[in-house]
């Protein structure tokens, strides 16, 4: 999986206000004096991370003042800056008997922008974690108002007086997430923390807290806690992509790490996907041995591949109207005997492009395909037990490759798309019409005890062989659809 880049925070620049609090003040004595705050950005402003129980907030500072745009930026001329005031809050409203104050006295003078650093307890958000708003402002002293204010108004406002900047919210993060042709804006006006509990995560919770994600060749692991702290903090969360129980294990003959798959090796099991509301930059479930009878993604719309291998019980119904890719195996080599699902049903997987569907040598499978026919290009269906598969309303199929089927009817005289089918040891079927299929570029039987050359009606220019395998995998032709199916997703 292509990791994202974190997207950078967009400058936010504020002005800077006064308070002055004097009620016979006039408008345009105050007016004037907010001139002299004028230009003075916060920008930058981060608070993604935890280190030592605290949570760590960035930020940056530019004391700028522009009298001119044209005639460029210089340090603002009426006001030392002392410091900034920070306020935090599990409330976006931030009510006066939840919010916390922090202040802090560093300021860098003379210099157009400075990174400034402060820790806030971690304690504020609670056992379990939460939505964290913050806001900061700048403060500091008049230095002069010579030049601003009108010498015939009165005012309250003096040299010397301390004053504030308007609050600058945090935006947690900001921009694209993209997955081939699909984006959506992510954006929040806050920061979550989630402590790894079993209330937070359920299944996952063994995962999450020790598991990885991914695994390079040379052994180094990316876990989902990288500094076991027992927090995901935002800047962890951003870097999680993909939902993977897979193991990795150094092969003797490359000595490279690699992915485990013919074996029911894992890193632990998962009973649900509990706590995946808190992971929105997730797209890909890739996921064995789960445990339960149905998985309801309906919520989360950034999933767009889900593949689930050695499930332990005898049905499974996925509901992923947002998945565009989708393969469900009851095992994967490892422990055949052992497999248990007999039911699989994906009909309200509408969006769903490329389908697979696998039982087992030891236990065939019924499947219930997608009620909707608008996407599906690509399916492959194996160990079905079903006594007849009609693709006939998917009317944009492409691809079809049918292994140790034990149907006797395969309907797909209105799949008029079709490029490529693959028939491999389906001993029940004797004929198939696919004639109406006007570019179908290939046909291969392969080990069909009744199906023949013959049983196969297609167009005069479509090439039919036996026993020759999958053929067209290496053609020109063949990379091209593929590449279409999966730009389309």
């Amino acid at each position: 999986m292509n990791i994202p880049k974190k997207a950078v925070l967009a400058a936010i620049c504020f002005i800077l206000l006064v308070f002055s609090g004097a009620p016979n003040a006039k408008a345009a004595a105050v007016d004037d004096a907010v001139e002299i705050f004028k230009e003075c950005p916060v920008y930058s402003f981060n608070m993604d991370s935890i280190k030592d129980d605290h949570i760590i907030v960035t930020w940056k500072y530019s004391n700028n003042y522009t009298t001119d745009s044209d005639h460029g930026n210089y340090t603002n001329p009426f006001i030392d800056i002392e410091g900034f005031e920070i306020q935090v809050c599990t409330d976006k409203t931030y009510p006066e008997d939840k919010v916390r104050t922090y202040t802090t006295a560093d300021y860098v003078e003379n210099v157009q922008s400075a990174e400034y650093t402060y820790k806030i307890p971690v304690s504020i958000l609670g056992k379990n974690g939460g939505k964290l708003y913050a806001r900061i402002r700048a403060y500091g002293k008049i230095k002069t108002i010579e030049g601003i204010l009108s010498s015939d108004e009165p005012t309250n406002i003096r040299v010397g007086d301390v004053v504030y900047g308007n609050y600058q919210n945090l935006t947690c993060w900001g921009g694209w997430y993209i997955q081939t042709n699909y984006e959506e804006k992510m954006e929040r006006d806050y920061c979550e923390y989630v402590k790894i509990t079993k209330d937070n995560w359920g299944g996952m919770y063994s995962l999450i807290k020790s598991g990885y994600y991914y695994c390079d060749s040379n052994g180094v692991k990316s876990y989902y806690d990288p500094n076991r702290d027992g927090w995901l903090d935002p800047s962890e969360i951003f870097n999680i992509h993909t939902i993977f129980n897979y193991k990795y294990e150094k092969s003797p003959s490359t000595h490279n790490y690699e992915l485990l798959f013919k074996t029911n090796t894992y890193q632990c099991k998962i009973s649900d996907l509990d706590g995946l509301q808190f992971l929105p930059w997730v797209s890909a479930i890739q996921i064995r041995d789960y445990t339960a009878k149905k998985l309801d993604l309906s919520q989360y719309g950034h999933i767009r591949s889900v593949s689930i291998r050695e499930l332990w019980r005898s049905k499974l119904q996925l509901i992923a109207p947002y998945a565009k890719e989708i393969s469900i195996e009851s095992e994967t080599g490892g422990s055949w005997n052992k497999a248990k699902l007999s039911s699989v049903d994906v009909s309200k997987c509408s969006a769903v492009v490329h389908l697979t569907l696998g039982g087992s040598y030891y236990k065939y499978i019924t499947a219930k395909l997608p009620a909707s026919a608008q996407n599906l290009r690509w399916i492959s269906l194996s160990y079905s037990k079903d006594g007849t598969v009609n693709l006939n309303k998917y009317k944009n199929l492409n691809l079809a490759y049918f292994y140790a089927n034990k149907f006797t009817k395969c309907k797909m005289e209105q799949c008029t798309k079709l490029d490529y089918v693959y028939f491999y040891c389906s001993d029940q079927i004797a004929s198939v019409n696919l004639k109406n299929a006007k570019s179908l570029k290939g046909v291969d039987i392969y080990a069909c005890k009744k199906l023949t050359s013959s049983g196969v009606q297609t167009v005069k220019k479509t090439k039919i062989t036996k026993n020759k395998g999958r053929w067209w995998e290496t053609s020109k032709s063949f990379k091209k659809i593929v590449d279409n199916i999966y730009e389309s997703m």
